[in-house]
């Protein structure tokens, strides 16, 4: 019994150090925009934000934990909630405007770049892709046609075989 407890211990160790590497490496490759706008706050965050600030107003040496503000927020009336929430719409509303500004701006910057490639290297890329199309759509539409064709060219090949002998 002795020699399993020490075994289980190590494994669990060796597991949880795997997890925090996997989970710091997704950390890290999230390459995050400085610019991108930022969320706005919900009407549950913006209330946590007020109460925070009214204790420290206070002067209260206890500090408010998340469990105390979530059960006042239940505990609150619909009319004071709704002061928030209209709080949040006005800021998700003014969120959604910066980043329509952010998204042109990072289309346009696109744009410049691509811009700065040659001619030649334009003409050459729509020249792929129109033909990549349009061979796609020769291939699906013209099918039957093709099959039609290869069907008589057999039949012909067969009545030839028959005339010849």
């Amino acid at each position: 019994m002795n020699s399993k407890s020490n075994k289980s211990p190590s494994k669990s160790k060796s597991r949880s150090k795997s997890k925090k590497s996997e989970k710091s490496k997704r950390n890290k490759s999230k390459d995050k925009d400085p610019d991108k706008p930022k969320r706005p706050l919900n009407a549950y965050q913006l209330y946590a934000q007020d109460l925070r600030d009214e204790n420290s107003k206070k002067n209260d040496d206890k500090k408010l934990t998340m469990k105390e503000i979530g059960s006042k927020w239940k505990r609150l009336a619909s009319s004071k909630k709704k002061v928030y929430l209209e709080k949040y719409e006005a800021s998700k509303a003014e969120y959604e405007k910066e980043l329509e500004a952010y998204k042109r701006k990072k289309k346009k910057e696109d744009d410049d770049d691509d811009e700065s490639e040659s001619e030649e290297e334009k003409k050459s890329k729509q020249k792929k892709k129109t033909t990549s199309k349009a061979s796609g759509r020769k291939s699906k539409n013209n099918k039957k046609k093709d099959t039609k064709k290869n069907k008589e060219e057999d039949n012909e090949e067969e009545e030839g075989s028959e005339d010849g002998e």
